[in-house]
């Protein structure tokens, strides 16, 4: 026998990076509703990459230039946050970045200056018109991001602080709203100690009020997909008026 002590991969091994693919992106092609959609961009995405889908309701003159700024910071800050939440085989890995994208979806008359509760509607027409039953969703039909004012400045406070100090930009402390689309979630009622919200009565003391949306850390966006794949819900990374900053942790806006 050789000296090799390396084991041979079992086809049967199931790490977080494999059950992340195969969840949010493999079985999506089968789904009623995505696979009946004609070939093209818009069936491409949906059904071979992952990612978030963003609504634009920031239009001030700066935004042309810090939007950009933020979509790269965006993807930069998934990239580099995929190895540290999603471990599994380096082909895995390679094939989670590939397979990544976003759609933003960006218009002055449709979305300009909404607030949460309508860009949940505008997200839950577009997913009624894929015909998805719902307990099959992927994490990226279940919530989308929200890139308004409040996120817009923040991310400019970032970037103008640190060229005042003349330190490196780090984006990934940018937050950005999350918006969930089934809110409230009628399956929560009937849990003896969970409310109509979703919020239970222990939770309620200290995650404050929940509208069904919370703020993030593009740093932490990879964790919450991924918990939100398997059994956590927005709610869970909610702490009212905080940002969830990955690894259990909250900061002040």
């Amino acid at each position: 026998m050789g000296c090799d002590n390396k084991l041979p991969e079992h086809k049967d091994y199931k790490s977080p990076a494999s059950e992340f693919l195969k969840e949010e992106v493999y079985r999506l092609g089968s789904l009623p509703g995505l696979r009946s959609l004609p070939p093209g961009p818009e069936r491409d995405f949906l059904t071979l990459s992952w990612g978030p889908i963003i609504y634009r309701t920031s239009y001030a003159p700066e935004t042309k230039r810090l939007l950009p700024v933020f979509l790269r910071s965006l993807n930069d800050s998934v990239s580099q946050s995929l190895h540290r939440t999603l471990t599994g085989s380096d082909e895995d890995l390679r094939i989670l970045t590939q397979t990544y994208s976003s759609k933003i979806f960006s218009s002055r008359d449709m979305y300009a200056d909404l607030n949460e509760e309508a860009i949940r509607q505008v997200f839950h027409e577009f997913k009624v018109s894929l015909a998805i039953p719902a307990t099959e969703l992927p994490s990226r039909l279940r919530i989308c991001l929200m890139v308004d004012d409040a996120v817009i400045s923040h991310s400019k406070t970032i970037l103008d602080s640190s060229s005042m100090v003349g330190e490196d930009i780090v984006l990934g402390r940018c937050w950005v709203k999350v918006v969930e689309e089934n809110f409230p979630d009628s399956r929560m009622s009937d849990h003896p100690q969970v409310d109509i919200n979703g919020v239970s009565d222990c939770a309620k003391n200290y995650r404050g009020n929940y509208h069904g949306w919370t703020m993030v850390a593009l740093d932490a966006l990879v964790e919450v997909f991924d918990g939100l794949r398997q059994i956590k819900a927005l709610v869970d990374y909610h702490r009212e008026g905080r940002v969830y900053l990955g690894e259990g942790k909250w900061s002040n806006m």
